[in-house]
């Protein structure tokens, strides 16, 4: 297994579990920290058996793509090399949005159902709208490589493979966190009151969808 430093190549890997103090100072929520701390553990309620899944046709179809993000997860520490396979390695896949821009995946759908998942509702559009108010002010703001900020628990790791090309990687970080897996909405939390506080007259900070929006009915003086 090749190691990766933490923050050797100018990711975002490592760098929650850096501020653990600031946390545990500021967020009340025990499970949160613990993932901070510790990293994510999959809420598994049976172990999965030894699988090797066939990259999907949507990956074979884009070689220099997968190539060219395997690269990049790689030296941002987000995926971590091995010389043999994981205990689970996972389909790659590649998605494309309305205007084409490709998206790499690791298909989950073999681990999703051995999770627990409990319910959680993010607050969709509708429901932003009962904060808009005439002559307001707004601005929205998401995290870059949110999810590469968290990461997946050591021994956990080993049910999160892929292999690309005849070489096999785990995933460090929680990529996957934003694609496929279902539990991911139970991870995302910031202490919404501190952000309130550090922002002068910013009395409405909303999550939707992992991007934060902030509104106010008037511009503060500082």
């Amino acid at each position: 297994m090749h190691r990766c430093v933490a923050n050797d190549q100018g990711g975002v890997k490592g760098s929650l579990r850096k501020h653990l103090s600031w946390w545990q100072n500021n967020c009340n929520n025990v499970y949160i920290n613990n993932i901070i701390k510790d990293g994510y553990k999959l809420p598994l309620v049976k172990l999965p058996v030894r699988e090797f899944f066939k990259n999907n046709l949507s990956a074979r179809s884009e070689p220099d793509f997968v190539t060219q993000e395997i690269e990049k997860l790689v030296a941002t520490c987000v995926l971590i090399q091995h010389d043999k396979p994981a205990l689970i390695t996972n389909a790659l896949t590649v998605g494309k949005n309305a205007s084409n821009k490709l998206r790499l995946v690791l298909d989950l759908r073999q681990i999703n159902p051995l999770l627990d998942i409990p319910k959680y509702k993010f607050e969709d559009i509708t429901v932003a709208s009962d904060y808009f108010k005439a002559g307001g002010y707004m601005c929205v703001f998401d995290l870059k490589s949110g999810y590469h900020h968290v990461d997946i628990h050591e021994d956990f790791q080993k049910y999160l493979g892929c292999s690309w090309q005849g070489k096999f990687d785990s995933y460090q970080c929680a990529k996957w966190l934003g694609f496929i897996l279902d539990s991911k909405n139970n991870v995302f939390e910031v202490p919404k009151d501190k952000l309130e506080r550090l922002i002068t007259n910013i009395k409405n900070v909303e999550l939707f969808q992992e991007t934060w929006w902030m509104l106010s009915h008037t511009v503060g003086a500082g």
